[in-house]
């Protein structure tokens, strides 16, 4: 299993980014095998995306000077932050197999398995496959070729500057909602810990419904809720080898 985690708002604050760091440490306990972040965030008129990802422990990036830099110089025009920690099932543990990743205008992560999709590259993930279909053959052909799998699925589609999420009943995810924020998190029980330390006003709470697509625009917490089909299974985890690096990947437009 790994962790998905997550923020969003009109332009996130200071205090909102700083619920970042148990957000990690939660998601942690889901996967520490590696860890990533993308910012989504307005510069020069267009809206970006900057990666920052590692083969470390959760924590050892969340309070990196990479990160902490980048919310500096930026901490003013972040519409969104979506995240990831691993627990390596398909493909070795390496700082080029931490999530998120990016194929083509798609930046995705992925929590699951899917173990009739076998990677062409064996060095790679099962995730990176899902997400090259998802870039060439749109949603519903990719749900259908992983529906013998177990997935929570997250992307940030550039085309579109739209960020989605899907799941089946294998996999969990939870929203965190209030007036003007928009997080997520694997965890249910993680998500409800946030409301026990009042760090947020009149919050509720919602499970994403298995095989509904839940899309927003970066700048907006609108979440629209698509239904689609069917439902789906699980998984079994392979040898990994492990490394330690953090990696700072370029911002694109």
């Amino acid at each position: 299993m790994c962790g998905l985690f997550g923020m969003a708002s009109t332009y996130l604050s200071q205090g909102e980014l700083a619920l970042l760091r148990p957000m990690v440490h939660l998601s942690s306990l889901r996967g520490v095998d590696s860890v990533g972040v993308c910012h989504i965030f307005k510069e020069k008129k267009k809206t970006q995306t900057h990666i920052l990802k590692g083969a470390v422990l959760p924590a050892k990036l969340i309070y990196s000077d990479e990160l902490e830099e980048f919310q500096k110089k930026h901490h003013n025009n972040i519409y969104a932050v979506l995240g990831h920690t691993r627990h390596a099932t398909v493909g070795t543990v390496k700082a080029s197999n931490a999530h998120p990743f990016r194929v083509e205008h798609i930046v995705w992560m992925h929590n699951g398995s899917i173990p009739l999709l076998v990677p062409k590259d064996s060095s790679k993930t099962d995730s990176e496959t899902i997400f090259e279909m998802l870039a060439e053959d749109g949603l519903t052909s990719t749900l259908e070729r992983i529906k013998h799998g177990a997935y929570a699925l997250v992307w940030y589609d550039q085309k579109e500057n739209k960020v989605n999420f899907v799941r089946n009943s294998e996999r969990p995810l939870t929203f965190i909602k209030t007036a003007g924020f928009l997080g997520w998190l694997s965890e249910k029980d993680a998500a409800v810990y946030f409301e026990s330390k009042s760090w947020f006003h009149k919050a509720t709470f919602m499970e994403l419904p298995v095989n509904t697509l839940a899309t927003f625009t970066p700048g907006s917490v609108n979440l629209e809720l698509t239904s689609l089909a069917p439902k789906y299974i699980s998984y079994k985890k392979p040898q990994v080898e492990s490394t330690d690096v953090i990696s700072s990947v370029k911002t694109h437009e």
